[in-house]
């Protein structure tokens, strides 16, 4: 079995724990590379050609207005996930789903028959509708039930010992 980890994160300001809070490095991009490590597996940034603003607020309508618009973002960064039965994917929860950027990533590869394990950072919205979404957009695929966490404590290790469970006995990935 071939697996890797390809997330899409933002850092700057971040709403955590009931603030707003400035990350060098997004929430995603931390879960993203501990999953990466625990897994031993490659990892790949999905990123947007146009960077999103550093300002949460501004970051939120903008996110809002894509969803609305149904919007497809460019890439700059788009690997490809041809090469792997089973893909982690990483993203922020934004609006209840995954960011545009993400979808634009989807739709550009073929997933028939692999297998997706979706992990969403929020702050308390869980998984959303992502997963939903997730099946809608790629029916060929098997998309497995993800793992929310808490975007805070990715920063901090908290997220960690989640992250092992869930990795660790996740029928998907066993051999």
């Amino acid at each position: 079995m071939q697996c890797a980890v390809f997330f899409f994160s933002r850092a700057g300001g971040n709403y955590v724990s009931g603030h707003i809070v400035n990350l060098k490095v997004g929430n995603t991009q931390q879960a993203a590379e501990k999953i990466a490590a625990l897994l031993q597996a490659p990892l790949a940034e999905i990123k947007a050609k146009e960077t999103y603003p550093q300002d949460h607020h501004e970051c939120t309508r903008l996110a809002e207005a894509e969803l609305k618009q149904e919007a497809r973002p460019e890439l700059s960064q788009d690997p490809d996930p041809a090469p792997f039965d089973t893909v982690i994917l990483c993203y922020p929860c934004w609006w209840g789903t995954f960011p545009r950027p993400v979808a634009s990533f989807l739709e550009k590869h073929d997933f028939a028959g692999k297998t997706i394990i979706p992990v969403c950072t929020h702050e308390g919205s869980g998984m959303g509708q992502s997963e939903r979404e997730l099946k809608k957009l790629l029916p060929k695929a098997k998309i497995r039930q993800g793992l929310p966490l808490y975007g805070s404590r990715c920063q901090d290790g908290r997220a960690d010992a989640d992250i092992e469970r869930f990795f660790r006995r996740h029928p998907a990935l066993q051999s």
